[in-house]
This record gives structure tokens, sequence and C-alpha cells, in this order.
């Protein structure tokens, strides 16, 4: 476990989250917070973190919630509102970007599994089984948004509904997959306030009959299919994605493990990763300022 990554979030989880435990309640916001992230630093079960003897010697001044309290309470809309606060704090300390990002990330699970959630769909290699990871990122590697569904779930869908409202895109050019080549989608971001550009399938084809275009669309087939270098220099832009993506499967975002089955404990657990990820950047960023 990263002690220095740890204490980074511990630190943060104080801002957020109250010490008192309240009336009827035997641990506080604050020590439940603090063990659900020392579990998603460690990539452990909630059961580990609630076992004193993995803590840092320096943290065991708060109290340890029992695993039945940690199953409780990480379900309610009160720790849903402390982990958006988290983020949001800190985001609120990472530079950000008007270029923005837009692609998805599978999340396999064993053909075997009995998760009654997981759904077959595309992924690197064919068909699997699994969860996928919709993701809205800048230019700095912040994620700005997210959400998960099904491994069948439609990205350009995905990110038309529930990314785009989440996010702020006025000003912002959002670069996509040619999954995300959609006439709704190009509509949404500019009402947004932003601007998509994502290249066609199949390049150089004509658009059909009876479609309506979106300005935006035929302004992305100009600069991406008729102008000199126009892809090339889109797909080099494109790897900013990809390095984020390869950070966060570094730091454990890939497969969901064992423990981790039907998707409201797939997406706490990949909002556990997504604050160990920003916190990392938190944590380059300091390492290069020293």
């Amino acid at each position: 476990m990263d002690g220095e990554l740890f204490r980074r979030l511990y630190h943060l989880c104080v801002g957020v989250a109250s010490r008192e435990a309240g009336r009827r309640r035997t641990y506080s916001d604050l020590e439940v917070l603090v063990t659900f992230v020392l579990a998603a630093v460690a990539n452990r079960p909630l059961s580990w973190a609630c076992r004193r003897g993995n803590r840092p010697p320096w943290c065991l001044r708060l109290k340890v919630p029992t695993p039945s309290t940690m199953s409780r309470r990480t379900r309610t809309p009160q720790f849903r509102r402390l982990l958006l606060a988290l983020d949001a704090a800190l985001r609120g300390r990472l530079p950000g970007s008007s270029l923005k990002f837009l692609d998805g990330k599978p999340l396999l699970v064993a053909g075997h599994s009995g998760d009654r959630d997981a759904r077959t769909g595309r992924a690197p290699g064919g068909f699997a089984e699994g969860y996928r990871l919709h993701a809205l990122l800048d230019a700095c590697g912040r994620v700005e948004a997210f959400t998960v569904t099904g491994l069948g779930g439609g990205e350009s869908t995905a990110a038309r509904e529930l990314l785009v409202p989440a996010a702020d895109l006025r000003g912002a050019l959002v670069l996509g997959d040619p999954n995300y080549d959609s006439n709704p989608l190009y509509a949404a971001v500019s009402a947004a306030g932003g601007r998509l550009l994502a290249p066609r399938r199949k390049p150089g084809t004509g658009f059909g009959h009876g479609t309506e275009q979106h300005p935006d669309r035929l302004r992305a087939v100009d600069e991406l299919e008729r102008t000199a270098g126009g892809l090339r220099g889109f797909r080099r832009l494109r790897l900013g994605v990809e390095q984020a993506f390869g950070l966060m499967t570094h730091l454990g975002l890939g497969a969901p493990p064992p423990w981790v089955r039907r998707l409201p404990r797939v997406r706490m657990w990949v909002m556990g990763k997504v604050l160990v990820y920003h916190a990392h950047l938190l944590q380059q960023d300091a390492r290069r300022a020293a």
C-alpha cells in the first residue's frame, strides 16, 4: 500500500467528513470514509480495512468500523455525497483544460461468474462479459464525469444521457473515437456549449438519405477527412486518454476483483479507484514542484 497516497487522502477526508458520530451511531462519517479509502488504496475488500492491524500507526486514533457497519453505511445516499465531496476536493486541486476526451474502458469478469448484472459486449479480442466504464476526462487527466454500465451499454448513449449533463463543457473541444460519431451526441455537446470531434467508422463515404446532419458533424468531417494531417493530428491528441486509462489500470482499475460483483458494488469500487487516481495525480504534481 502507498502510505503517502493514503495520508494525502486521509487529510482530505478530514476536510469533508464529520468526526462526530451523531445520535444513535457508533462510528462517525470520517471513520467510515477513511476505512473505504484505505480499502481502495490497498486494493483490498472492506473487511480487510476493518482490521486494526492493517492500519498505519498514525491512523489508529480513529475507531475501526465493523464490516456490517461498512456494508450498511456505504449504501446510503449520505455516503455517496461524501464520496462526491471528496472527489470535488481532489479535482479542485488539479489543473484543468478545455480539451476533453470521451472514452470507455471494459471491466471484464470471468465467463463462469454468477454475476447477474454482468452483460455481454464487445471487448478487445472479441466478445466478453462484464461492465464498461464510460468516462469524460480532460487533457490534464482529471475525470470530469463517469458512469458504469453493463458491457453492452452503448458508448454514445451513455455519453449523451449521463456524462454530458454532468460536466461543464462551455468552450470545450471534446474528442471521441468512432463509437461517439452520433448526430444526437453532437447535438447534446453543442447544447452544453462545447464541440464534439469524432471520426467516422468509414471515412470518405456518404451520409445516406433522409437524415439531417448536425453542423458540428459536418465540420468534423471537413477537419478530419478533408484537411491534410487531420486524422493524424487527432490520433496524436487522443493519446492523452490512453495514457490516463493506462495509469488507472496501473493503480488497480482493471477487472473487478472477486469480492466486487453486482452493479452497485462495481460502481462503488470504480469510485474508489477514481479517488486514488486523482490523489496520485496530486502526488505527482507535488513531487514535480519539489
